[in-house]
């Protein structure tokens, strides 16, 4: 077996701080059950994936003149995978221009969800994590981990939300303050930007926490409690009760930023 590392974390199996996001796709289980496997391949990729890949191509698109384009995957900000319902995304390192990348990134993941009817949330952590990539040499066998407790804390923040949206925790926000040097964007300028936003973050055991939320809301344009609803609702799912207070909140979310 040999090790393939991507960055100097990778052959020494030395964990690297960097900045995580975990996204989840909501109702994905309800999707998977009511839809045929041809079905499925068809929304997945058409959505999930070209959402993902927008995501991290900084909102860029290529394609002929005239036609639709696709996400310019050549300019990946950050690096991202797929796996079954789940987008992880990680930066190379904890620089402050790498946390705003993944913000950016995380920002238009969301926004796309909704957009595709796939909603989704969203937790960026920051801690020590290590990528390595194996080579065996059977062309069956092949591995890639990525490990460490910024992505667990990251797994955990994300199910802990009661909404379609994410939030940044306060140990990344206070990593990207540290190492913010002359020139690079504030709390305050991220905001200006819609970029983020400090929320009462709606959690499953109907507490808020005040954080800094990732603002989805400025790639969407008319924006209505409707089209929110319809997302949810996408491809067949159910909006059982229990689902019900994440739309709303959602809604609710949505709602606030229009009127700032």
């Amino acid at each position: 077996m040999t090790i393939l590392g991507e960055g100097p974390d990778s052959q020494s199996g030395d964990a690297e701080d960097r900045y995580v996001a975990f996204v989840d796709v909501l109702g994905f289980s309800d999707l998977v059950l009511k839809s045929s496997h041809e079905q499925l391949l068809n929304i997945y990729r058409g959505t999930l994936q070209m959402a993902a890949e927008y995501g991290i191509s900084g909102g860029s698109m290529k394609g002929d003149e005239g036609e639709e384009g696709t996400p310019d995957t050549d300019l990946a900000t950050v690096n991202m995978r797929i796996i079954s319902d789940s987008v992880l995304m990680w930066t190379d390192g904890d620089t402050s221009p790498e946390f705003v990348a993944l913000v950016m990134a995380t920002s238009r993941l969301l926004a796309g969800g909704i957009a595709a009817g796939t909603p989704l949330r969203a937790a960026i952590t920051w801690g020590p994590v290590t990528h390595e990539r194996f080579s065996y040499n059977s062309p069956r066998l092949g591995g890639e981990s990525l490990v460490g407790r910024a992505l667990v804390e990251a797994y955990q923040a994300e199910q802990r939300q009661q909404w379609s949206g994410g939030y940044v925790s306060q140990s990344a926000m206070d990593q990207w303050q540290r190492t913010s040097g002359y020139g690079a964007p504030t709390p305050q300028q991220m905001q200006d930007a819609r970029w983020l936003y400090p929320y009462e973050i709606p959690m499953t055991d109907g507490s808020t926490k005040h954080l800094w939320a990732i603002n989805w809301t400025r790639h969407l344009q008319g924006l209505t409690e409707g089209l929110i609803r319809q997302s949810f609702s996408e491809w067949g799912k159910s909006v059982p009760p229990h689902v019900e207070p994440k739309v709303q909140n959602t809604v609710a979310f949505a709602e606030h930023l229009a009127d700032v």
